[in-house]
């Protein structure tokens, strides 16, 4: 098995993992603000880790990543039957080949960028 075939395969089970997590947590519970998650919800941090996914595939194409240019759907983090709809179209979307890739990062009005691979954003997603 090649390493991206290995990535693709561990990122596979993470979302799988999710995909179960989601099937699994009562709406509120998803909902609910703790401390123990630094002041935020369950689903605001998988609203985040979807989104991360979402940007990886849907500006594959174009060569050129920027997170900070995700949707921050706020549908995300309050339903967890639409996270685990777009969960599930993400285990395949992610399926792509290795390629390299500007990475993107905005920040107090500049911008900045550095090369990365596709294998190495999923590496790290």
């Amino acid at each position: 098995m090649s390493s991206i075939d290995t990535l693709f395969e561990a990122n596979a089970e993470v979302l799988s993992e999710l995909v179960g997590f989601l099937e699994q947590i009562r709406e509120e519970d998803y909902r609910e603000i703790s401390q123990l998650f630094g002041d935020a919800s369950i689903g605001q941090h998988c609203r985040h880790i979807i989104e991360f996914y979402e940007c990886l595939a849907s500006q594959y194409d174009a060569g050129v990543i920027c997170y900070d240019l995700r949707n921050r759907d706020e549908r995300l983090q309050c339903d967890p039957g639409f996270a685990l709809e777009k969960v599930q179209g993400l285990q395949e979307a992610l399926r792509l080949p290795d390629k390299t890739l500007l990475l993107v990062q905005q920040y107090n009005g500049m911008s900045h960028s550095s090369q990365t691979t596709f294998s190495r954003e999923l590496l790290y997603n």
